[in-house]
């Protein structure tokens, strides 16, 4: 893998040799294992590799061949059928097992052009500027796993995985009110409402399935969008899909999917927790590299500290904290799975919040959970993995499915005795009662149907909520709302919801900013191409049905998962539950105060006496996000701001 930058003057000049320098910089702070570059007239392209594979050594990035000049961030999961393709197109082409990915991606897109996703998978983005036509094209992959970013200015277009290899050059590039004002106005992790749109202005990230298309323009540059890949559009759901053609389906589609990512020439790791969505990653990655006489499958977990009281602020014992219990069982079950259990004591989101605002260069709202994720990496890499596996999609595809939700969707059809005898099934596996259970049926559906207003979500105070309204922050939400439903869901909302740009464009971003900065290559297999697409042609009843809920994995896993977790449903596991204690025993570094990082530029945002008075609040379960998200905004402001000082 790999971060990618450069620049295309489309007038045809060249390009100033002191540009290109500055653009690369940027790569200092990452763990970047070659950098190569390449300037030629008017055009300037770099890659900065890591060695994932055997093959990424003998990477050559970026391309200069004919009229192309090609550069490319990638990891290919489909390597033996892309070679046998490119092989009947091209036969004169030597290629092998040591041929790199980046050779593969570029000659696929040299045979097929933009029609080139119908024949690669995989995570990555690349870059591609002909000559002869005076065409510039980027993409990114049919997930957005690798994010990647593009800025026209005058007859130039920039490109870069990182934005700072764009703004570092630009410093004409100020903050995005837009995209701040949506970022800012609520504590829960949803970054962006607005597909396309980065933290910088008029600097786009590509949203899934999409490329650019560059041309001159009336002497300026102008990026047209590209939709290459489109599955809502071209799947729909398929009735006659038996309950056993399913399950085939399911673990054939599976094994491929993690499979695919298992490839490097290091160890493989997991985060691993006692729920479905890591645990099904983890059975299934073990099985393959077992059966391939490969090494162990080293497991990362989170566990509380010591003094953390497991009966906080956990009603009926519904919340398991400490997960190891389950995890050792799986790993009982599999001997090859080498488990370490982390508590990271004297660690809280505080420790290094200034350090992940830095590389990930956006105002993270999820860093409570980088705590423990952070220490994964780092364990992973002492251990030698260079792949980190994780479920985090999981419960949009492999483990959805509500017992509610699909007599729901029965109920829509007008199948009402089938929809309340599947509630009272519900009911007797639960051994709860029948009537109460269809009551509260009704009022779920009453509940989760209803629209949440955007008003009801943003609490903060302190926000500027005049934002909401100035740049369509409210209409976005409602939109969104519409779109992916809350919960109980239409089948259209089910399938916008499996394919969420936001979600898609939110975990890309973090896995790839955590993998250049940590050198571990973060990978979904719950995100996979293939299991999308599953999961937007299975029938519903496939999801939860006779009483079972998120039936892909309680069912048709049963040979891979033990029944002690496959089965659990008055438990869930809760990663961070002690984030509140962590917070109030470990403080910044240097014993530096929260309300002293506070900076002037959070005033576009935030009533800042009203965001120091928050500050100085004692620190609740109510406040504790509103807190990060607050102070994340003023390390982001803050950098930026001397960053552009500084070009200046």
């Amino acid at each position: 893998m790999s971060a990618i930058w450069g620049v295309v003057d489309l007038s045809g000049k060249e390009i100033d040799k002191a540009l290109s320098s500055r653009m690369s910089k940027c790569l200092e702070n990452y763990r970047i294992d070659k950098v190569m570059e390449l300037s030629e007239g008017n055009v300037y392209m770099g890659c900065g590799l890591q060695y994932i594979t055997k093959q990424d050594r003998a990477e050559k990035l970026p391309i200069s061949e004919g009229p192309d000049f090609f550069t490319a961030d990638c990891y290919l999961d489909n390597r033996e059928e892309l070679i046998s393709e490119i092989g009947k197109e091209l036969p004169g082409e030597r290629l092998s097992e040591d041929t790199p990915d980046g050779r593969l991606l570029y000659l696929a897109f040299k045979i097929w052009g933009e029609k080139f996703g119908d024949h690669v998978l995989g995570a990555f983005s690349f870059a591609n500027y002909n000559k002869d036509t005076n065409e510039f094209y980027l993409f990114t992959d049919h997930i957005s796993s690798r994010s990647v970013h593009y800025y026209a200015s005058g007859d130039k277009i920039f490109f870069g995985t990182l934005t700072s290899c764009i703004t570092d050059v630009c410093p004409e590039i100020d903050v995005c009110d837009k995209w701040m004002s949506a970022c800012m106005a609520m504590d829960f992790p949803v970054l962006n409402l607005f597909e396309g749109l980065s933290p910088f202005e008029n600097v786009f990230i590509l949203p899934y399935g999409c490329g650019v298309k560059a041309k001159l323009s009336q002497g300026k540059a102008k990026a047209t969008r590209i939709r290459y890949y489109d599955p809502i559009s071209e799947i729909h759901e398929d009735k006659s899909i038996t309950d056993a053609q399913a399950k085939e389906m399911f673990i054939e589609t599976f094994k491929k999917a993690v499979a695919g990512t298992l490839r490097t020439d290091g160890e493989v790791g997991v985060l691993l927790s006692s729920g479905l969505d890591s645990t099904t990653v983890a059975s299934m990655a073990a099985t393959i590299l077992k059966d391939r006489g490969d090494s162990l499958l080293y497991s990362y977990t989170s566990i509380p500290l010591k003094v953390f009281d497991k009966n906080y602020d956990n009603p009926r014992n519904y919340w398991t904290d400490d997960e190891s219990g389950l995890v050792k069982i799986l790993c009982k079950r599999y001997d090859n799975i080498k488990p370490t259990f982390m508590d990271c004591e004297g660690k809280s989101v505080l420790s290094n919040i200034k350090k992940y605002v830095a590389y990930m260069e956006f105002p993270g709202k999820a860093l409570i959970n980088h705590v423990w994720m952070y220490e994964a990496y780092e364990k992973a890499r002492a251990d030698g993995c260079k792949i980190l596996l994780c479920g985090n999609h999981g419960n949009y595809t492999i483990s959805h499915g509500s017992i509610f939700n699909s007599a729901y969707r029965a109920f829509s059809e007008g199948r009402i005795v089938t929809s309340f005898n599947q509630v009272c099934l519900d009911a007797k596996r639960k051994k709860i009662s029948r009537k109460g259970h269809l009551k509260r049926f009704f009022q779920a559906v009453q509940d989760d149907r209803r629209m949440i207003t955007i008003d009801e979500i943003v609490t903060d105070q302190s926000y500027r909520k005049e934002l909401l309204d100035k740049y369509g922050v409210r209409k976005a939400w409602e939109d969104l709302m519409k779109r992916e439903g809350n919960g109980i869901s239409t089948r259209k909302q089910f399938e916008n919801s499996v394919v969420s740009t936001f979600v898609l464009q939110l975990m890309g971003l973090y896995e790839t900013k955590d993998s250049l900065d940590t050198g571990v290559l973060v990978r979904d297999p719950t995100r996979d191409k293939r299991i999308l697409e599953l999961c937007l042609k299975l029938p519903y009843e496939r999801f939860a049905w006779d009483g079972q809920d998120r039936r892909l994995v309680r069912e048709y896993m049963k040979d891979y998962i033990p029944d002690e977790i496959r089965l659990v449903s008055r438990h869930r596991g809760r990663q961070s539950g002690d984030a509140l204690l962590r917070y109030k025993s470990f403080g910044l570094p240097g014993g530096e105060k929260e309300d002293n990082l506070i900076d002037k530029d959070i005033a576009r945002y935030f009533d800042i006496d009203k965001a120091r008075a928050i500050m100085q609040e004692e620190t609740t379960e109510d406040n504790i996000r509103r807190k990060v998200k607050i102070l994340a905004c003023s390390i982001f402001m803050k950098n930026v701001r001397k960053k552009r000082e500084s070009l200046v």
